[in-house]
């Protein structure tokens, strides 16, 4: 589970993440490689008791 405070948050940290010198050397890698086959992107807002 990531936590971001809004959208804006998020889209910026993953630019930021898929931009990164070493996620580009090992992305390619054959050991990888179809390591995610299916990702399911959910947002949720904290209640009020949430320690998150």
């Amino acid at each position: 589970m990531l936590v971001f405070k809004d959208m804006t948050e998020r889209d910026a940290n993953w630019k930021e993440f898929s931009a990164n010198p070493d996620w580009k050397r090992i992305s390619p890698l054959p050991a990888n490689a179809n390591t995610v086959s299916n990702i399911i992107r959910v947002s949720l807002e904290p209640m009020g008791y949430s320690q998150i």
